[in-house]
């Protein structure tokens, strides 16, 4: 595990200042001994497993907690936590049906607008992060990888986002507040306001990168 340190060093050492960590097939954020090592070197780690990657952390099925906190009263980790942000690539492999570009597309429509019902008078409490892997242009290599894509339903996205009004942020506009353990949003122009930590729902967002494994944000 001494590893996790060494990569930030590494990076470091080629000019690259690099503040969040991202598991290795979003496994390990689970483990408190993981999760200790990883938090001496950065200050964020992302993981996977969901749509819509909540501000407040209040806002996940799988979830009760109530704040960002990394550890619930009874010393568990948290569901969601600094060192736990939640995103979610698409798979068009899934229990043994492979979905086709226009079947992706429309899976794709429906994640952006999944924000939806969480933003309200201009509040910013969640956003959809999607993380994407591979691009190429021959169907063999779509049919052959769940999580690689075409560049034509790529480039389609893109068109959906850019027509529809959808922002897109870098990943690195994510941070986080210790004081009320709650993430917020930074360097967006204009200023977007985050859902104070004593809201009753989560507003949301939604989130793309157009790079190989390099996550984004995409609001609305």
């Amino acid at each position: 595990m001494p590893c996790i340190g060494f990569s930030r060093q590494c990076l470091a050492n080629h000019g690259y200042n690099t503040p969040l960590f991202a598991y290795p097939l979003n496994l390990g954020s689970d483990n408190p001994a993981i999760v200790s090592v990883v938090a001496k070197y950065y200050d964020l780690a992302r993981t996977g497993s969901s749509p819509l990657f909540f501000i407040n952390c209040n806002g996940y099925p799988k979830s009760t907690q109530t704040d960002c906190s990394t550890y619930s009263a009874n010393g568990d980790l948290n569901y969601a936590n600094r060192y736990d942000i939640r995103s979610d690539s698409f798979f068009h492999i899934n229990s043994g049906h492979n979905f086709s570009p226009p079947e992706m597309f429309q899976q794709f429509v429906q994640r952006m607008n999944s924000q939806n019902p969480y933003n309200a008078n201009g509040k910013i409490g969640a956003i959809p992060i999607i993380t994407y892997h591979n691009l190429t242009n021959s169907m063999d290599d779509y049919n052959s990888a769940a999580s690689t894509i075409t560049v034509d339903l790529f480039a389609q996205e893109m068109k959906y986002l850019h027509d529809n009004g959808f922002r897109v942020l870098l990943l690195n506009q994510v941070g986080f507040d210790p004081v009320k353990n709650m993430f917020y949003l930074k360097n967006t122009n204009p200023p977007l306001e985050t859902v104070s930590a004593t809201a009753p729902t989560a507003a949301s967002t939604s989130a793309s990168a157009p790079s190989n494994a390099n996550p984004g944000a995409i609001l609305r």
